[in-house]
């Protein structure tokens, strides 16, 4: 059994798992972690590198009766795990749920109790009552031999204790941020949520974006191992970015990546030879005016839903033209104001007007509510224009 540690936006981190764990049994959640059964460890470990909305992973080594037998189980755990008496050891502590055990406490507590029982060498690394970050994971290297971190967990009664198998590495972040060309004056797709969407969709290895914009799905779709990427864009000053981009990624990463790319306004594609059979499609078009609090109005929400299903028509309508079958995950806008959400409704029935039918993106027996469509909203609080993630299927 394992535990994923879940980000803020925690649907979207349990839609990512389910997607790539299909065959995997899903617990129980809360929206701070996920538990999972009938999964590898290996499987995971292979997998972690494409994850980027979990936290960690903790695989679950015991179920406690009471958070004192915490203490008990970490000790037997490093006595046991230790390989070499002539290192130090390296251990950290994290807690999860209704845990009230100080965390600093209890790592004092397990030191002292491995010292009397003559392990010398051994070091705390928690410096406060609350769980380290990534940063400190990896700094105090507690994934290797001789190095650790302990978890505990409580979901409901029950109270789990494990060890941390894996922890993402938020410096991959930075480095691909060193030379990648933007433009402000367009809509930027979050880099982990662009992450989400493509793992969410996956079920072979191509892609195709028909509105490249800048580069965030393409190079997303190259760093998770996709190897036939396509995308397109009406403007030809995007699909110039997007290329510089794509190319400058190849020459510092893999040079497998069959990749093409093609100035086309998405409405044209099905005139021409382009052939879409295999495709996943994961995009994210124009969302509209970028609005501040101070200039959301109904008004404009109206003006802009009207102009975006005039567009949003022609889109699906390719997509009947062609008879695509494929995956399909993109986000709508909506709009927050006076705190109130109002969605683009107007491409609900566009949708089903041409045959796309919403799926589900998280495991039926995990009682999260998403909106009526399925779908999964992303917003951050400064902002009022938010993405409604939906991944769609033609039905016949």
């Amino acid at each position: 059994m394992f535990i994923f540690i879940l980000w803020r936006e925690f649907k979207l981190s349990i839609a990512e798992i389910y997607s790539l764990f299909p065959k995997a049994e899903y617990v129980d959640a809360t929206q701070e972690f996920l538990i999972v059964d009938n999964i590898s460890k290996d499987e995971i470990t292979e997998k972690f590198k494409r994850i980027w909305w979990i936290i960690k992973v903790i695989e679950v080594q015991d179920e406690l009766d009471s958070e004192k037998d915490f203490l008990k189980f970490s000790i037997e755990y490093i006595e046991e795990n230790k390989k070499n008496e002539s290192w130090k050891y390296n251990f950290g502590l994290a807690k999860y749920g209704e845990i009230k055990s100080d965390l600093f406490t209890s790592g004092i507590q397990i030191k002292k109790e491995l010292v009397k029982s003559k392990i010398w060498s051994i070091r705390f690394v928690n410096k406060e009552n609350r769980n380290i970050n990534s940063a400190v994971y990896k700094n105090e290297k507690l994934w290797g031999e001789n190095w650790t971190e302990l978890n505990i967990v409580m979901i409901w009664l029950n109270i789990l204790a494990g060890n941390t198998i894996i922890f993402q590495d938020v410096d991959e972040y930075s480095k691909r941020d060193l030379w990648k060309s933007r433009d402000m004056q367009v809509w930027m797709l979050p880099v982990k949520l662009a992450q989400m969407m493509i793992n969410i969709s996956w079920s072979n290895t191509w892609i195709y974006d028909p509105f490249c914009w800048l580069w965030t799905v393409l190079i997303e779709a190259a760093n998770a191992w996709y190897r036939k990427i396509y995308w397109s864009d009406i403007r030809q000053d995007l699909v110039d970015i997007s290329e510089k981009n794509l190319e400058s990624f190849i020459r510092f990463g893999d040079s497998s990546i069959d990749y093409s790319i093609f100035e086309m306004d998405v409405m044209d594609i099905w005139k021409t030879n382009k052939k879409l059979d295999w495709l996943n499609i994961v995009t994210e078009w124009y969302l509209g005016d970028i609005m501040t609090k101070w200039h959301v109005t109904l008004e404009r929400i109206d003006i802009q839903c009207k102009n975006l299903a005039i567009l949003y028509e022609g889109f699906f309508s390719w997509l009947r033209k062609t008879d695509f079958s494929w995956n399909i995950v993109i986000s709508f806008p909506f709009w927050e104001f006076k705190w109130k959400f109002y969605y683009f409704t107007e491409v609900y029935g566009i949708m089903e007007r041409y045959w796309f039918k919403p799926q589900k993106l998280l495991p039926e027996n995990i009682e999260f509510k998403t909106t009526k469509s399925w779908s999964i909203l992303y917003k951050r609080e400064d902002q009022q224009v938010g993405r409604e993630i939906f991944k769609l299927k033609r039905y016949f």
